[in-house]
């Protein structure tokens, strides 16, 4: 039974990764609190399922999923830097509007995936190994992604950004570009997430998404907190601790939520117990940061 539970939880964790690392792309690397990818998920997974519903090919309905993530991003992106709307009330007013949007392209509350003979559901009535494969195969290719991104020239203006906008726009980088490119990037990976789960759940639903932008902070925040304290004797900026804690924090979100489950927990107080655990993180995180500078300035 236990050994079913961590299974469970890590075939969860990795299915989750590529919103995760969504996250972390808006909350670490650009410095802002961006809530859309509750929009976005269910946006990937509509526009999926009414693609297939249609006639059209799983290629294009993924591509055209992550365009819809992107364009979502984007249209985010306008809200704070034409409409003078901060990034997380921006995003509050994203995923209002989205929640039509999302019931337009589907024109129902959910669409049945079952009869449409989806890769991954597919590959998980068949060949369960096959399948855990794929799924840590795209993590692990999803990482390198983002690792080689943030590595990059490119990837160390997106950090400026997020350090200090103003210093990137006296350097004639225009900022607007990076906060763009960003959450175009995050609400991306959002959306395939969401395609991804529509598959292995057999259906896309309006309601799925609910929670998952702070699932995805928690598990960043969880996760980013833990490796920082194993592996790093002060709180700067370590690409490699970071990637490693967004999964740690995936799979510890996802087994604290197994457990709870297994001894019985009322599903109706789940999320009032991972929100207390959540508050105890981002307080040790931000007393941790708060004492290491008392350190720096005593020093």
């Amino acid at each position: 039974m236990l050994i079913q539970t961590l299974l469970d939880a890590l075939q969860q964790a990795v299915l989750f990764i590529p919103l995760t690392l969504g996250i972390y792309l808006t909350y670490r690397i650009l410095a802002i609190t961006d809530l859309t990818p509750d929009g976005t998920f269910i946006l990937g997974a509509a526009i999926f399922a009414h693609c297939l519903a249609t006639g059209h090919s799983q290629v294009f309905s993924v591509i055209f999923a992550l365009l819809g993530g992107a364009v979502a991003g984007i249209a985010v992106c306008l809200l704070q830097r034409y409409a003078k709307i901060n990034s997380l009330l921006a995003s509050i007013l994203a995923v209002f509007m989205l929640t039509s949007i999302n019931f337009g392209v589907m024109g129902t509350p959910n669409i049945n995936l079952l009869s449409y003979n989806t890769y991954l559901n597919n590959l998980q009535s068949s060949n369960i190994t096959h399948f855990n494969i794929f799924l840590i195969s795209m993590a692990l290719v999803l990482t390198a992604g983002i690792f080689l991104l943030i590595n990059s020239r490119f990837g160390l203006r997106l950090r400026a950004f997020g350090a200090n906008k103003t210093l990137l726009a006296k350097l004639g980088k225009y900022p607007t570009i990076y906060l763009a490119f960003g959450l175009a990037l995050s609400n991306m990976l959002a959306a395939l997430c969401g395609v991804f789960t529509a598959q292995v759940n057999g259906y896309s639903d309006i309601h799925m998404g609910m929670g998952m932008a702070l699932t995805g902070i928690g598990a960043v925040v969880i996760g980013c907190k833990l490796t920082s304290s194993l592996f790093l004797r002060n709180p700067h900026f370590s690409l490699i601790s970071d990637l490693i804690g967004c999964f740690v924090g995936t799979y510890i979100y996802f087994l604290i939520v197994n457990v709870f489950l297994l001894i019985g927990l009322n599903p109706i107080y789940l999320k009032l117990f991972l929100g207390l655990i959540l508050v105890l993180f981002l307080a040790s995180a931000s007393y941790s940061k708060k004492n290491y500078q008392k350190v720096l300035f005593h020093d």
